[in-house]
């Protein structure tokens, strides 16, 4: 199936962007979603309508990009496929759904596929059934240039749960490393994140987190695991939208990272797996230095890996 770029999404109901609006801080959102949502549904930042328009530079881009219709062998530019469902296939409300996710290590692309809405979206939630989530990062060299040049330090992947009704959880990456490890490790965290089943999850979250950096040309994946510190508040039930992230400063060397590039980054894009081990006991020895950090710079952070947008907190 044809990839689309990520880019002409919509970050509210992920779908092909309808009129597409940027908001002030980088995003963009259809001109409907625009008008029913008071929050930035990527960041959560307060949607200032004043001071926000269409983005027809974005607009002119989706112009050129060609779709082939699902029903027919229509082709055309992909602004006029709506237009296209709806005088032959009487599909008024057909739209694409872009499926991002990536199942296990085959590192899929994305796809398109054709529904029928019926109603609210709400598929757009990304689940696991295991404590598992892989991270797919694209645009890897320019986001590496942002953070050597302190233009966007960090980025964050979208959120996910740990399982249907389970933790709200994001990762938070350094391409040019955090704190201490500034410039000579890649530093990795995660963010527990507020939603609406705390209230009903064991709290505070003290599992078993692991780390991997997915090798794309072999099979030695090389992983960090660690457990949580129930002491820090960054593990309690959330009181603001995000917690304080915590992790691994020195998840990986940058001087080896640079060395075997073409292993983790194909097509300026790379993985990053995280899982949560609900099973394993912790054992007294489990304290590890370098590890359960708090990020040190909070600022100029990335919401979803597609755009660059510094954020408020």
């Amino acid at each position: 199936m044809e990839e689309i770029d990520p880019r002409f999404i919509c970050g509210s109901c992920k779908l092909v962007l309808c009129e597409p609006y940027q908001l002030t801080f980088g995003h963009h959102l259809c001109k409907s979603c625009i008008h029913t949502d008071n929050n930035c549904a990527i960041c959560l930042e307060v949607i200032e309508t004043d001071k926000i328009g269409s983005d027809r530079g974005l607009e002119n881009d989706m112009r050129r990009f060609s779709k082939t219709c699902s029903q027919c062998d229509w082709r055309g530019p992909l602004t006029f496929y709506k237009k296209h469902i709806e005088q032959n296939h009487g599909g008024s409300n057909d739209r694409f759904i872009w499926n991002g996710q990536v199942n296990g290590n085959d590192f899929s692309q994305n796809s398109l596929n054709s529904e029928r809405l019926t109603g609210s979206y709400a598929g757009n939630r990304q689940l696991s059934n295991d404590g598992s989530f892989i991270w797919r990062i694209t645009d890897v060299e320019r986001k590496r240039i942002y953070a050597v040049s302190e233009r966007q330090m960090s980025i964050d992947s979208e959120p996910f749960y740990s399982s249907p009704t389970g933790y709200k959880l994001c990762l938070r990456l350094y391409l040019n490393g955090d704190g201490n490890a500034r410039g000579t490790h890649l530093s990795l965290f995660l963010v527990i994140m507020r939603n609406e089943f705390d209230a009903i999850i064991h709290w505070p979250f003290k599992y078993k987190i692991i780390f991997t950096l997915l090798n794309q040309l072999q099979s030695n994946s090389p992983s960090k695991s660690f457990w949580l510190d129930v002491n820090l508040t960054s593990f309690h039930s959330p009181t603001a939208d995000m917690n304080i992230a915590c992790g691994i400063p020195k998840f990986f060397r940058l001087d080896i990272f640079e060395q075997t590039y073409d292993e983790y980054v194909q097509n300026d894009t790379m993985f990053i797996k995280v899982e949560v081990d609900f099973t394993s006991e912790r054992s007294e020895l489990a304290s590890v230095p370098g590890v359960n950090e708090l990020a040190n710079n909070e600022k100029h952070v990335d919401i979803i890996h597609e755009d660059i947008d510094p954020m408020s907190h």
